[in-house]
């Protein structure tokens, strides 16, 4: 599958989640009448399409493909599922100004600079 699809729309979601946050808190509204927040409904969408863009990518044959870039996109994938989940029982919504923003820039990275580090055998022990 080719991943500049899922890789620009969930750049796309995570900016556009961004930036109603900070519309709502340039204009002071707290935006607490409405149960479900836009922002983390377009976060989810963003997270899932992150989600479709990473697993193939990180799970491959050949064994875990834990480059530094992917391993930076998975922490920001799991910082945004995360916040973006607390958001309907917590009032943390605003930190998606950070967390989103910074998930979009690790696909930038990911689909700029895909490099490589399988590791084949995951064993734990020390030798």
């Amino acid at each position: 599958m080719n991943p500049i699809l899922p890789g620009l729309l969930s750049i796309l979601f995570y900016l556009l989640a961004c930036g109603l946050l900070v519309m709502r808190l340039s204009r002071g509204n707290s935006n607490e009448e409405c149960a479900p927040d836009p922002a983390a409904l377009l976060a989810l969408v963003a997270i899932a399409a992150h989600g479709i863009l990473l697993y193939p990518a990180i799970i491959t044959p050949d064994g875990l493909n834990l480059g530094i870039v992917y391993a930076a996109s998975l922490v920001a994938l799991t910082s945004a599922c995360l916040l973006a989940v607390s958001t309907f029982f917590q009032p943390v919504g605003n930190l998606g100004i950070v967390v989103f923003p910074v998930a979009a820039v690790t696909i930038g990275l990911l689909l700029a600079w895909p490099g490589e580090r399988l590791v084949a055998d995951a064993s734990w022990q020390l030798e």
